[in-house]
């Protein structure tokens, strides 16, 4: 597994990563792009699928029931920007399915165990699908 470089930060009483250094992931969405300008969310999908998480980019590594393995940090991260892109439109929301299933792969790649991944992607698909979908039609 390729690693990332990021520190940990403390903001509002919770603990995020902060990326260091660009990083790329080959993701299975195609046929769209979008970009998020903002320091703290810096991404760009290319119409390709290669996902471009720029330095500065700040994220919550696995919610819920994650334990953060390497494997989960770097999993997370590209998930967190999907999620954005999908969160604000620039791609389209039936990409988050998708998303979400490119996590539970990504997980597998780096070694994370069947019934860890597969709780951690009912995890993130129960949110999308519900949370997730609510607050985007709001």
């Amino acid at each position: 597994m390729n690693g990332i470089h990021y520190d940990l930060i403390r903001k509002n009483g919770q603990t995020l990563g902060l990326l260091l250094s660009d990083t790329d992931y080959n993701t299975p969405i195609t046929g769209y792009e979008g970009e998020i300008e903002l320091p703290a969310s810096k991404c760009r999908l290319a119409q390709n699928g290669c996902l471009h998480v720029f330095a500065g980019f700040a994220w919550d590594f696995g919610s819920g029931p994650a334990i953060d393995t390497p494997a989960v940090v770097r999993a997370s991260l590209a998930h967190d920007a999907l999620c954005l892109l999908t969160d604000r439109g620039l791609i389209p929301w039936s990409c988050r399915a998708r998303a979400d299933a490119y996590y539970r792969e990504m997980l597998r790649e780096y070694g994370t165990g069947f019934a860890r991944r597969w709780w951690q992607w009912a995890g993130v698909r129960a949110y999308s699908s519900t949370l997730g979908n609510w607050r985007r039609k709001r």
